[in-house]
């Protein structure tokens, strides 16, 4: 799933493997996807789609062959200010499902009869949101060049997404901070709850980041079992702080970067994976990867 720890570990990898590499060649794959071929000490394809249902983002060892009906504006502007550059950064917003990836060139401009070499830095934006996913090209002062997905405000009035407007973050959602839990305020968000509620959902619902995925496992780390309510932590009189507790290991890669990238199999068929070891599916047959792109593709 493409959770928080997901997007933290794809982006250290993209940090250690592509930081320097120079663009040399993009391609539109499909309506919603589109890959980048970046030599960086090796070849590497970096793919990107943000279909709906099925949104990703990786990197692989080969570029999927373009789709000769997707010459698009989008691909036009990508040939023009993100082939020929070298990515200069990658960054993950914070307990976000977000990549800004950045990108330096030097563009060839004709200007008062003469021609000049002008540096730009432009950046790739990919939000991996379920059905909000997109890929967005800016300027460095934040315009929107293009995206995958146009977004008119006849579809989103909160937060178009056209060439030319500004561009604005997915609005936060107010929710509590994971990363500073205490057993404390973990009873206080059990006392405010109905104490039918599953604690997964409880979680999802009041933790900014927080998968159904993540709030699985922390629950089962917690309490031995996913099929928990609030009631059932109640009762305990350590609850609260087991929970804090599990919640706190779940997040911790993001400090330690000890990632575990693994993808977990049933009958032969692969049904899950993540950046870390799930202790819930602990049934199910565990495959563990070098990288979480491996896992992802």
């Amino acid at each position: 799933m493409f959770d928080i720890l997901t997007i933290a570990a794809l982006v250290e990898e993209l940090q250690r493997t592509l930081v320097g590499g120079g663009v040399q060649k993009v391609v539109q794959t499909g309506p919603f996807a589109a890959a980048a071929e970046i030599y960086a000490g090796q070849r590497w394809g970096l793919v990107i789609d943000v279909k709906p249902q099925e949104p990703k983002l990786f990197l692989t060892r080969g570029v999927p062959a373009s789709d000769p009906d997707q010459v698009t504006p989008f691909l036009l502007l990508l040939r023009k200010y993100v082939r020929g550059a070298r990515l200069v950064g990658v960054e993950q917003v914070p307990l976000e499902r977000i990549v800004r990836i950045r990108f330096a060139s030097v563009l060839v401009e004709e200007r008062r009869g003469s021609v000049e070499r002008v540096p730009v830095e432009t950046e790739l934006i990919v939000e991996l949101m379920g059905r909000h996913s997109n890929a967005i090209l800016v300027t460095a002062d934040g315009r929107i060049l293009d995206a995958l997905k146009r977004v008119p405000p006849t579809m989103s009035a909160a937060r178009p997404v056209l060439p030319g407007r500004a561009y604005q973050p997915p609005p936060p959602q107010p929710k509590r901070d994971p990363r500073q839990l205490t057993a404390d305020s973990v009873a206080s968000l059990l006392l405010e709850a109905r104490p039918d509620t599953e604690l997964p959902t409880l979680l999802v619902q009041h933790l900014a980041g927080f998968s159904p995925q993540m709030a699985r496992e922390a629950t089962f780390r917690a309490l031995g079992a996913t099929g928990v309510t609030v009631a059932d932590v109640r009762e305990q009189p350590d609850g609260p702080a087991r929970l804090a507790a599990a919640i706190a290991s779940v997040l911790e890669p993001l400090q330690t970067h000890a990632f575990e990238p693994t993808v977990y199999w049933s009958s032969g068929e692969p049904v899950a994976f993540a950046a870390i070891r799930l202790h819930y599916l602990q049934g199910l047959d565990v495959e563990t990867c070098l990288t979480i792109s491996r896992a992802i593709e």
